[in-house]
């Protein structure tokens, strides 16, 4: 006999198990809200916020450049002798027609005092010879003398005054070498180094230089510019001079060392004053701001200070079409914000400039050749006018040799020196800008974080950018007047993230709630 047992799972086992079951679903769905929660209690990221505004941005071309002198003369002595006397010191200021030297005057004083003799006697033969032949001419038509008696003492008359002539001619000969034993200044301005000491023998025909003078008031800049941008300076020019800028190449205190500072050792690093000092960016975020920081050295370079953002400084271009293609590839990155945003066309926009970023500005102008190339100039501004223009363009470096003429009444440019200069071209009325600190490139372009003021959010959305100038980014498209951009703070930011503002930068003035700002009524040019 078989027994068949069969075996039951208890109830209270399987009880168990679904408990365990329902408790483990509680737990993570319980862990999920709390995650929830916690990221909806996330703190707002504090930021630093400007407005969009709209402002009066110059175009500028910037170089390196040379400081020349407006005229150069090398004083060399025209006669033979022994140098007695030097009437002025080294580096002494001159004026024109001021006695710089003396060479000994007694042999040429003799010589021209001979000269002048010889020229007495020979007017007293002359006038006799004239009485004589006046006289034979009157005894001629008495018969008293033949007429060839006449004709002969007409040819002594004649002949003593070819010699009265001649005389004259050697006398102003040798009042001209009495006159160049003292030797003047034939142009005002600064002498130099002396280069032969009195007492030395000087010698008219070998030319020596005894001083160089060179004309610093007025003083010229040269240097050089792509030749791309010959067209827009010939245009530009034809209205009247343009304003050229320089930089000197180092900052110059007019305060002289106290006590409490005095004169620092060698070597020790000179920071700009405070109020010379360049304001900080994020050059960091490849902007293509110029890479400015404070207090660091002056980057200087040859170029216009605009173009696509985000070329090299100094890369060159080769055509307006190269500009063109960049400007196009930035205005189809896709991303967050409105319809059309980063999108280029051929319409211009509000500012008057073409979406393809080259042309704008005045009636009837236009931009070629626009480079990303900024100046970070140091030191006082000396204004000046662009006054010349080479008649080639260089084929070996591209680029066209100008010049620029300043008053330099105070002298603070020196022939030789090294300067940064800045060509304006025009000014673009009404452009809208932000600042550059603002602006942040990624894999789709160039972005910034527009914070909405009902809902206190950053969101990223895509800019074409036109060019900068100092610390202003000119925006093409993707931005509106009155929006409020971040300018500090982007790198803790994504997009929809919640904002506190705790500044406002440059150029904006916060409202009465604190969380708006406004657009500042200074610096209107950038």
């Amino acid at each position: 006999m078989i027994i068949l047992a069969t075996s039951k799972t208890p109830m209270s086992f399987t009880r168990r198990v679904a408990s365990s079951a329902l408790a483990v679903t509680f737990a993570a769905a319980a862990s999920a809200c709390g995650k929830k929660q916690q990221a909806a209690q996330k703190p707002a990221v504090p930021v630093a916020i400007a407005t969009v505004r709209k402002a009066a941005v110059p175009f500028d071309v910037t170089a390196n450049g040379t400081v020349a002198p407006m005229q150069t003369a090398s004083v060399s002595s025209q006669v033979d002798g022994i140098l007695t006397r030097v009437a002025f010191r080294e580096g002494q200021e001159v004026e024109q027609g001021q006695v710089l030297f003396q060479v000994d005057p007694r042999p040429y004083a003799a010589a021209y005092n001979q000269a002048k003799a010889n020229l007495q006697r020979d007017r007293a033969s002359a006038a006799y010879a004239a009485a004589e032949a006046a006289r034979y001419d009157s005894l001629v038509a008495k018969d008293y003398v033949t007429k060839e008696q006449a004709d002969q003492q007409r040819t002594t008359a004649a002949s003593a005054n070819a010699t009265v002539a001649a005389d004259s001619a050697l006398v102003a000969g040798a009042k001209f070498n009495f006159d160049n034993t003292t030797i003047r200044a034939p142009i005002a301005g600064r002498t130099g180094a002396l280069l032969v000491r009195e007492g030395n023998l000087v010698h008219g025909a070998a030319g020596t230089s005894l001083v160089v003078i060179n004309q610093i008031r007025p003083i010229l800049v040269q240097f050089a510019v792509p030749a791309t941008t010959l067209p827009d300076i010939q245009k530009y020019s034809a209205a009247g001079p343009l304003p050229v800028t320089a930089y000197q190449a180092a900052p110059q205190s007019n305060n002289p060392p106290d006590s409490t500072t005095g004169d620092q050792p060698p070597g020790t690093t000179v920071a700009p004053p405070p109020q010379q000092r360049a304001a900080p960016t994020q050059s960091n975020r490849g902007n293509g701001a110029g890479g400015r920081s404070a207090g660091g050295p002056p980057v200087l370079g040859g170029g216009v200070t605009g173009g696509h953002p985000g070329a090299a400084p100094g890369a060159p271009q080769s055509s307006a079409s190269q500009s063109s293609a960049q400007g196009a590839a930035q205005g189809t990155a896709q991303g967050a914000g409105p319809a059309g945003a980063g999108q280029v066309t051929d319409q211009t926009d509000a500012n008057g400039v073409s979406g393809n970023g080259l042309s704008g500005g005045p009636p009837g102008g236009s931009v070629t050749g626009a480079t990303n190339m900024t100046v970070v100039p140091t030191g006082p501004p000396i204004g000046g006018t662009l006054s010349f223009i080479n008649n080639a363009v260089d084929t070996a470096t591209g680029t066209v040799l100008l010049k620029a003429s300043f008053p330099n009444a105070r002298g603070e440019l020196w022939p030789g020196e090294y300067v940064a200069t800045v060509l304006r071209l025009y000014v673009q009325q009404g452009a809208l800008v932000v600042p550059t600190q603002a602006i942040m490139t990624g894999q789709q372009g160039t972005y910034v974080f527009v914070v909405d003021p009902q809902a206190n959010t950053a969101k990223q959305r895509p800019v074409v950018i036109g060019r900068t100038a100092d610390t202003l980014a000119v925006i093409y498209s993707g931005l509106a007047e009155g929006e409020r951009v971040v300018t500090d703070g982007q790198s803790r930011l994504q997009n929809g993230a919640k904002v506190n503002v705790r500044a406002v930068t440059a150029g904006a003035q916060p409202t009465s709630s604190g969380n708006e700002s406004a657009p500042s009524p200074g610096r209107a040019n950038g």
